[in-house]
């Protein structure tokens, strides 16, 4: 199963929203520990206000985890691909250095049985042959290219 880098980053993008709940959270922390200050005094509102802070400054490496990987999901699962359509590439390749090296047989069997047998016959399936590993050498550059530009 290939990894799908349209939901990667609809993950990523799920992620940067709940950072923005958490972002907004914080916010509304602030303007509590506020709203506590100007209408409250004593101790215990000062212990309170001082736990509100340690759980923003929690929000805050909060925001930034889930920042961080919001950016590298869509990275990493671009890079899964990548890696899976040159693993592809590289099959396709081995695919067709293996029909090239068929087709030189199929030439070398064609130039034989002409040199044997020289006929209209044995011309036209040593025209065939050439014309089957050439374009067998064009499949396989095409492929080799694709290696070459997954490999950059």
């Amino acid at each position: 199963m290939r990894v799908d880098v349209n939901l990667a980053n609809d993950h990523a993008r799920m992620l940067r929203n709940l950072a923005q709940d958490l972002v907004s959270m914080r916010e509304r922390l602030f303007r509590f520990n506020e709203d506590l200050r100007h209408h409250w005094r004593g101790q215990e509102v000062e212990s309170l206000i001082s736990v509100s802070n340690d759980n923003a400054i929690r929000l805050k490496k909060m925001v930034n985890e889930v920042d961080s990987i919001a950016m590298d999901i869509p990275l990493a699962a671009q890079e899964i691909r990548r890696q899976e359509d040159l693993a592809d590439a590289r099959a396709v390749l081995s695919r067709e250095d293996n029909n090239v090296a068929n087709m030189r047989r199929a030439l070398d069997n064609a130039q034989r049985q002409h040199n044997i047998n020289p006929s209209p016959a044995t011309q036209a399936e040593l025209n065939r042959a050439r014309n089957n590993l050439n374009n067998a050498i064009h499949t396989r550059n095409n492929a080799s290219a694709r290696v070459q530009s997954l490999t950059r």
